[in-house]
């Protein structure tokens, strides 16, 4: 059945955020506008980034495509998350989500988007070429983890971490204050700003509100952590509840580390969630000597468009942490083209692959959370050195920040 498609507009605003928290039942209070501010904006601009099929004039199904340029290893790559994806109950099975999904993928490839990510059920987007992908480690840090490691004992009421034989006889002082971050504090947030820079991935944000407002998504609160000179040193992203926090930065791994620990006894919660990028090598290793277990989750659904870019981008952030030997591997990947890594490098290329791999294939071997012998086997006919080269760089270190969704 053929469907007209048409793009939202600012007039649309009223009706599609009712039709959204409708299908996905949201409560009063917990609605679309207020877990994503930065993505409702009564304009043409936000709108537009719906299109949608009408039914007897009301909106029947829509699917949105919202942009999000990125730095990946030094290198500008686009993202784009299709999200909002929804269709009245009474208009399910019709096909219109599938036209709707066939257009902004076309549309997202069109515009130049070099990579798109969405959250949903598997083999439903399997069809279209998303696949899940990259990898985040959720850490679970209990006060009882802290007395362990630090031999805490009471004191005067107090809780003093002297050392012990976990932590090689190094005790944990607190030396930092926190302070809420927000828009009546535009040089904490400046510095916020400054710090999000340091990750080897991050998402353009734009000016001072969105960004506020990309970091207050999902109700999260801003926590800048301040040394004793009142100087921020580091910032979280914590859930109202303050058990979780999304996102992260400081100075240096040790900051960062001290900031979290100290959240935790700040705080005052039961256990402390933390999730961390695959590349925040030093971080990890901190958290996983003292934390009461850890694990790995995909990060996303991915569909990469320019594999080669993407690829590249991932590969510096790679070598930033892995020595890569020298090695070149040649990869067909069917609906693309034949891409070659060589050293820290991936380009295209006319070569002859020494394997063809589906796009779905492709994204488990490449970026998946798991080793790549568990995703796809390598030829037979691979010598040793490029079996070495490929174990060496794979999986590379994809990753999406939970504020990002939109």
């Amino acid at each position: 059945m053929d469907y007209t498609i048409e793009r939202l507009r600012a007039e649309d605003y009223d009706e599609l955020l009712d039709m959204l928290n409708t299908v996905f039942k949201k409560p009063e209070g917990n609605t679309f506008d207020i877990f994503l501010p930065v993505m409702w904006e009564r304009d043409d601009e936000h709108m537009s980034k719906h299109i949608a099929i009408r039914e007897n004039g009301k909106i029947a199904a829509v699917v949105g495509i919202y942009p999000l340029p990125a730095k990946v290893g030094g290198e500008e790559v686009i993202f784009s998350t299709i999200g909002n994806v929804a269709t009245l109950p009474e208009c399910e099975g019709k096909g219109m989500m599938k036209a709707l999904m066939t257009r902004s993928l076309e549309e997202a490839k069109k515009s130049g988007i070099d990579i798109a990510r969405l959250a949903g059920a598997r083999q439903r987007y399997n069809r279209y070429g998303f696949e899940h992908a990259g990898a985040h480690y959720l850490f679970k840090l209990t006060p009882k983890n802290l007395i362990d490691y630090y031999g805490g004992k009471v004191i005067d009421g107090e809780c003093i971490y002297k050392g012990s034989v976990f932590s090689g006889g190094v005790g944990f002082e607190k030396r930092l204050t926190f302070a809420q971050v927000t828009l009546d504090t535009p040089e904490l947030l400046d510095c916020v700003m400054e710090l999000e820079k340091n990750a080897p991935l991050y998402a353009d944000r734009g000016e001072r509100v969105q960004f506020f407002k990309t970091l207050s998504a999902y109700k999260h609160k801003i926590w800048g952590a301040l040394d004793v000179e009142g100087k921020l040193v580091g910032y979280m992203c914590v859930t109202p509840d303050n058990a979780y926090i999304y996102e992260h930065r400081a100075t240096d791994a040790d900051a960062e580390y001290q900031m979290l620990c100290e959240w935790l006894l700040h705080s005052g919660v039961k256990e402390l969630n933390i999730h961390v990028a695959p590349w925040e090598c030093k971080l990890n290793r901190k958290l996983m000597a003292v934390c009461e277990k850890w694990s790995v989750y995909n990060t996303s659904m991915f569909h990469v468009f320019n594999w080669s870019k993407v690829l590249n981008a991932l590969l510096k952030i790679k070598s930033n942490y892995t020595s890569i030997p020298d090695g070149n591997f040649v990869l067909k990947i069917e609906g693309y083209g034949t891409v070659e890594f060589s050293g820290d490098r991936c380009v295209d290329t006319d070569k002859e692959p020494q394997m063809t791999l589906s796009q779905l294939d492709a994204t488990r071997f490449l970026l998946g959370s798991i080793p790549f012998e568990s995703a796809c086997e390598l030829p037979e006919a691979l010598d040793t050195q490029t079996r070495v080269y490929i174990q060496s760089i794979l999986p590379l270190p994809l990753w999406w920040c939970n504020q990002d969704r939109v």
